[in-house]
């Protein structure tokens, strides 16, 4: 059998389990009222956090954007039962709405503050989706969540016996390994899945470098928080320890942003024109 992607078969005490299936009911709860309010606001009221147009993007309109929402639900729900079998049902729940309210929130501030803030001078946004989890995609979060599944499976299939800090470094570079493929296309004029508005420093494969810098950490501290999971579950129960995931998720998104900001003005320092790192023009 396959190492799992990280140390977390999470075997739930038999009399914390009725906790910790509430645990797992009041999390995807949550997240479905957010996006279900997300999603009306983002269609019905765009003009409240100033979203852009979508004036000529390729493919979307409304069967378009169903279609691709269905494509990632089926995708994530394959990889659900795969955490779900190698995790438990606690472990799973974890890994999907951990990672996806903590990539959709990092998204949406980063957005929002670009979009809001005039010294940052706009950063992107998103331009297809039929729902949304405040201004991301449903379907980007659950790209997330398949992508980050996939790269610390693979890791922890390459390098079982690997400490922990190891196995999510790994994780880390596969995943931006794959960013590095997706998104130059999914940014290009064929398919404009979202937009960048300013002007950044160094490029790579015309995509900011913060970006793959970005993907690698979130997986990187994502993994290492998953890995440190089943140890508060056995010492404080589910519902403290799903507390704890999410207030460090929380504090991991104020950090990561405020490096970037850092890292951008750094590099904008010492890089005195714009560089693309680009292979046959792209």
């Amino acid at each position: 059998m396959a190492a799992p992607a990280v140390r977390l078969a999470t075997p739930v005490a038999p009399d914390a389990a009725p906790a910790a299936r509430g645990v797992e009911r009041t999390v995807l709860g949550c997240l479905a009222v957010v996006v279900v309010a997300s999603t009306v606001l983002h269609h019905a009221a765009p003009a409240v956090l100033a979203v852009p147009p979508d004036d000529g993007v390729p493919r979307s309109g409304w069967l378009w954007l169903v279609a691709a929402d269905a494509g990632a639900v089926a995708l994530a729900w394959l990889c659900f039962r795969h955490a779900r079998a190698t995790l438990g049902p606690y472990g799973a729940t974890m890994f999907l709405a951990g990672s996806f309210a903590f990539t959709g929130l990092e998204e949406t501030l980063w957005i929002l503050w670009g979009r809001f803030d005039p010294r940052l001078g706009g950063t992107y946004y998103f331009t297809k989706g039929f729902a949304w989890f405040l201004e991301t995609p449903v379907s980007a979060c659950l790209g997330w969540f398949f992508l980050a599944w996939a790269s610390v499976t693979v890791a922890g299939v390459l390098v079982p016996r690997a400490g922990g800090v190891v196995r999510a470094a790994l994780g880390g570079l596969l995943a931006t390994d794959l960013d590095l493929w997706i998104d130059p296309v999914q940014t290009s004029a064929a398919h404009r899945s979202w937009v960048w508005l300013a002007p950044t420093p160094v490029r790579v494969l015309s995509i900011p470098l913060t970006n793959f810098v970005g993907w690698f950490l979130l997986v990187f501290c994502f993994a290492l928080l998953m890995d440190a999971l089943p140890g508060r579950v056995a010492r404080h129960g589910p519902a403290r320890a799903a507390w704890w995931l999410f207030g460090a998720l929380l504090a991991l998104e104020a950090a990561i942003l405020a490096g970037f900001v850092v890292l951008t003005r750094a590099l904008a320092a010492v890089v005195p024109a714009p560089v693309n790192l680009t292979v046959l023009g792209i």
